[in-house]
């Protein structure tokens, strides 16, 4: 087997954690949506399009973190070195990040949308800070592989 048993552990916490963010994320336009709609905020349909293209690019990414799991965790093979699995990671960090500040702007949008009482705005900032931690976890992840040449 061609990987280094010692980066085993790193990755898969790396995969772990960022499918766990991933897939929260990908509930958010759901949710703002579902609430919005409860509360009366009228939403605009380029921001409703914008939350549903940020829902299918969170969604292709939980895909592609399924996809590169599975290849580490279930089928180990000489043509996927370890090398070639940690530029995919650096790739699919770089992903996350442009998905995520994106998403972070569609919520700067919503966040300033007229609503009958404070727990909207309280809801669209609690979103803003999960999404927040999963930008700084691939901004840390991101710069250490980038430090190992990756």
């Amino acid at each position: 087997m061609y990987y280094n048993n010692g980066i085993l552990p790193y990755v898969s916490q790396l995969l772990n954690e960022i499918n766990f963010w991933v897939d929260l994320s990908k509930e958010h336009p759901i949710f703002i949506k579902k609430i919005a709609q409860n509360q009366e905020i009228d939403i605009s349909s380029s921001i409703k399009e914008t939350l549903n293209k940020n829902f299918k690019d969170f969604n292709r990414i939980s895909r592609e973190i399924l996809v590169i799991q599975h290849q580490w965790n279930f089928y180990p093979s000489p043509s996927i070195t370890e090398q070639h699995l940690l530029l995919n990671i650096s790739t699919l960090l770089q992903d996350v990040l442009k998905v995520d500040v994106d998403f972070l702007n569609s919520l700067k949008t919503l966040e300033d949308l007229p609503a009958k009482d404070n727990s909207w705005k309280i809801f669209i900032n609690h979103i803003t800070l999960e999404q927040k931690q999963l930008l700084q976890l691939c901004t840390t992840y991101s710069i250490k592989l980038k430090s190992m040449g990756y």
